[in-house]
């Protein structure tokens, strides 16, 4: 990717773009900031719009497996300089699963498995992270399948019985 390539896709003059970006990396340091912000502002409003505890697993992996829907330039990124992106995500991987970790605690701490002290939250945040981020490096033709096989698996996890609550063979 040049400055070059990036001025003719954009049909603007190569003055103007270099009005903006003296460099090739200043340009990628902006996009990495775009993407960051919008990244971060889809889980926000992802959750925030999804009041319904039992559903803002769904809502934040639909926010991170659909974002590259209306943003085509994290793909195009990623294909045409993809050490810079890997670097991008694993520079950026941990601040994601501390706001994923955040805006899921309700359904988090719901979890047996936490709630007896076998996982963390910040680990079940992760690996929601790795899993549905994994779509931008290895695409799928149905991340909608792949978000129902996300909540799917987590459902069966959620389901387990929470500490203190008896066994089913101890109720009457």
């Amino acid at each position: 990717m040049s400055l070059r390539d990036v001025s003719a896709a954009a049909e603007v003059s190569r003055g103007t773009l270099y009005r903006y970006f003296k460099t090739k990396g200043e340009l990628l340091t902006a996009i990495s900031e775009h993407v960051r912000r919008g990244v971060s502002a889809a889980l926000d409003e992802a959750v925030a719009e999804q009041p319904v505890t039992s559903e803002r697993l769904r809502a934040t992996a639909d926010a991170i497996m659909h974002y590259g829907d209306d943003h085509p330039e994290v793909s195009r990124v990623i294909e045409a300089e993809p050490a810079f992106a890997l670097q991008f995500i694993r520079d950026i991987f941990p601040t994601f699963v501390a706001q994923v970790t955040e805006l899921l605690e309700p359904v988090f701490d719901d979890l047996a498995i936490v709630q007896e002290g076998k996982v963390r939250r910040e680990v079940l945040a992760e690996l929601l992270l790795r899993a549905t981020s994994s779509l931008y490096l290895i695409p799928t033709p149905n991340p909608d399948e792949m978000t129902d096989a996300v909540v799917t698996l987590w459902a069966s996890v959620a389901t387990a019985e929470k500490v203190g609550d008896p066994a089913p063979e101890d109720v009457t």
